[in-house]
């Protein structure tokens, strides 16, 4: 039995606070190592109990990596926000790119979830830019890898793309 005092301390020893590096310096949200960390985490524990497993990307439309420091961060703000669960987990992987992992949700959810951010992100007037939306879903197993739901989002991102940005697309990975 511990002292309710051990327990952070014996919580920090088990699951250690991430280096302040593995978050983006303007944004906050986990880096893309730190967000790929938790892909496999969150991809054992789902394989463990049967659960899907819901990927999205959101990209900011627009040409190059430069991008003004305001949008970007509104852009992270409405991301952040929409992680709502304690599961749920936002990062800044790319210098135009968001992700979001949630577990547990069905499709109709994660469609809900794709729609709230693109409202929310493109509905903000001039301040906030245009997004496309890829949404990978799957319920992983033992002849599943991780990359599986990466290869799943990012086709359902360049689909979003190619019918002209400002919409999302999702693939669901079924065997």
């Amino acid at each position: 039995m511990h002292n309710i005092k051990q327990i952070p301390k014996l919580r920090r020893s088990l699951d250690p606070v991430p280096a302040l590096e593995t978050f983006h310096p303007v944004t906050g949200l986990a880096s893309r190592d730190l967000f790929d960390a938790r892909i496999e985490r969150q991809w054992n524990w789902c394989s463990e109990t049967q659960r899907p497993m819901t990927m999205i990307i959101v990209e900011i439309e627009g040409g190059g990596d430069d991008i003004d420091e305001e949008e970007l961060l509104s852009v992270a703000l409405i991301v952040a926000e929409t992680c709502r669960r304690r599961a749920d987990f936002a990062g800044h992987i790319r210098p135009r790119e968001f992700g979001l992992l949630l577990n547990d949700v069905d499709k109709d959810g994660a469609i809900k979830v794709a729609e709230t951010l693109r409202d929310r992100i493109s509905g903000g007037g001039d301040r906030y830019p245009k997004v496309s939306i890829g949404v990978g879903r799957c319920t992983p197993t033992a002849n599943r890898f991780p990359k599986c739901i990466k290869i799943a989002v990012d086709g359902a991102l360049q689909e979003a793309k190619m019918a002209g940005g400002g919409t999302y697309k999702v693939q669901e990975l079924t065997h």
